[in-house]
């Protein structure tokens, strides 16, 4: 793996971690949620291309999982209680 598709997928990675961590973390995170966001569509042209592309039913689902958990995310992040709460 070149360098530059490590530092791609590991940004991946961690992008996902913090948008993840939205969905557990109490406090709010305006940045998380853009993150969460930003996650949300690109888990869901994943999805559409892994569909468009193979048809392939597990890692087409894998993504929407992904999508849905990321919108979850960043509507937790912008909308739960005051910030520091």
């Amino acid at each position: 793996m070149k360098l530059a598709s490590a530092a791609i997928f590991l940004g991946v990675i961690a992008a996902f971690c913090v948008a993840l961590r939205g969905l557990f973390s109490r406090r709010r995170s305006v940045i998380g949620g853009v993150i969460a966001a930003s996650m949300a569509l690109l888990a869901t042209g994943l999805a559409w291309y892994a569909w468009a592309e193979s048809q392939s039913t597990p890692w087409t689902l894998g993504y929407v999982v992904v999508a849905v958990a990321s919108v979850a995310s960043a509507f937790r992040q912008w909308t739960a209680g005051s910030p520091g709460r």
